[in-house]
């Protein structure tokens, strides 16, 4: 799995580990909530746009004094990371399982409209959460499951668009998680899926988050909301599908 650091954020208490997690869970509380977790394993008779840079790893290290007696003990730092764990199961129109794949995705730091940015925007007040979207694309397709009132209903242009996306924010057991599944029906013009992502609507703060979660396309284009990317994942190989197939797709991502 891979784990992205976010650095300079919280560090050494385990307990603010989980303050990044509720801010956010507070941010998609305005928006509809739902439910739903990719190693490849085919089952014979049995489920992109911004550049993904893993952040550094932080290194905890041991302070030295030095032969004058100057203390330079630091101590361990621990960052937060973000953990995202995706599957993907493909099934035939008559319900029967074609493939289950699970793998792990990245923070999408690259750019303005990105996971590091959207996380630093929602953090310090200056954007407004909104709805949320899982993209699953080829380089000149794009398969988009959305909640029903995101903006993606009404403006969109992709090969196919599905308003049935839900969000569980976090659990009493595992309050630090958000899980994301939906499905969508496959169209002709696509043979596989290459990239994934977790996309989101963000809004200027003057927008109120109930607002914000109901978006409409005069909304976005008086600049008032933004589409970031939060996560990101590019497959090899890629996942074959063919047109009329059912889709299904979940990912939870975690801060720990």
């Amino acid at each position: 799995m891979k784990t992205i650091g976010i650095h300079g954020v919280i560090a050494q208490n385990a307990g603010r580990r989980q303050v990044l997690a509720a801010l956010v869970a507070m941010v998609l509380s305005s928006s509809s909530i739902g439910q739903a977790q990719l190693k490849p394993a085919q089952a014979g008779p049995r489920a992109a746009s911004e550049n993904s840079a893993p952040l550094a790893q932080p290194a905890a290290q041991a302070g030295q004094l030095s032969a004058t007696n100057e203390p330079a003990a630091r101590g361990k730092h621990e960052g937060i990371k973000v953990h995202g764990h995706w599957t993907i199961e493909v099934h035939n129109p008559d319900g029967k399982l074609v493939s289950h794949t699970e793998f792990e995705n990245s923070l999408v730091t690259a750019g303005p409209m990105t996971g590091s940015a959207l996380l630093t925007d929602l953090l310090g007040g200056t954007r407004t959460g909104g709805g949320w979207e899982i993209n699953l694309a080829t380089p000149n397709a794009s398969l988009r499951i959305f909640q029903p009132n995101s903006p993606s209903a009404e403006i969109c242009n992709y090969a196919a668009c599905s308003p049935n996306l839900s969000v569980v924010v976090g659990t009493p057991q595992n309050p630090g998680t958000l899980t994301f599944s939906g499905s969508v029906v496959v169209p002709a013009s696509q043979t596989s899926i290459t990239v994934v992502q977790t996309d989101t609507w963000a809004c200027i703060p003057t927008v109120l988050p109930a607002s914000c979660a109901t978006l409409s396309l005069a909304d976005v284009n008086s600049g008032n909301a933004n589409d970031f990317t939060l996560t990101q994942a590019n497959l090899s190989p890629a996942i074959t599908v063919t047109p009329g197939q059912v889709v299904q797709a979940a990912v939870t991502i975690s801060f720990q």
